[in-house]
């Protein structure tokens, strides 16, 4: 009879335990930006371009599509805790650093799962802490200041945006 308790109480801790990881394997893959300005959300599939309005608060999203199909949106991240950006919130304007050669680096968020235990439920949110452009060409004449007339940032060449997480 002892034996039978042990062998079930096992079978129950290890189908506990197996049931915990398959929530581990779902993969987020995040390709797609949002930017938010002044209230506006635009989404990019393509990575080419986007608005980036004077005089407001301007955050990135990352659309994170889940490998069983459900879409999740990303915590949001400031541009000012991108890596690679400078802004200058007095005169609105978001400058890109240059690296050795040239080049053009900007971090800004890929999703990570983070499960929080509340009192009565598991809370699971995505942090989106990095996101990678290289070699931006910006389509203005003022060395590396993002906006152009109209207020666009323009990059030609992306590369390593297929962010697992």
């Amino acid at each position: 009879m002892k034996l039978t308790f042990i062998t079930v109480l096992a079978g129950l801790i290890l189908g506990l335990l197996s049931s915990g990881a398959s929530g581990d394997d779902i993969k987020y893959e995040c390709k797609d930006l949002l930017l938010t300005s002044n209230g506006r959300d635009q989404w990019h599939p393509e990575w080419q371009n986007f608005k980036v309005l004077r005089k407001s608060e301007t955050v990135l999203h990352a659309k994170c599509l889940r490998n069983d199909g459900k879409t999740y949106r990303c915590t949001r991240i400031n541009l000012n805790d991108c890596i690679g950006l400078q802004v200058d919130s007095e005169a609105n304007t978001v400058s890109l650093v240059a690296e050795e050669g040239g080049y053009f680096n900007m971090r800004c968020g890929a999703c990570i799962l983070k499960k929080t235990q509340k009192s009565d439920y598991i809370e699971n949110k995505l942090i989106c802490p990095y996101l990678f452009a290289q070699d931006w060409d910006v389509d203005v004449n003022l060395e590396d200041i993002l906006f152009n007339d109209d207020g666009r940032i323009a990059c030609n060449h992306w590369r390593g945006w297929d962010a697992q997480c």
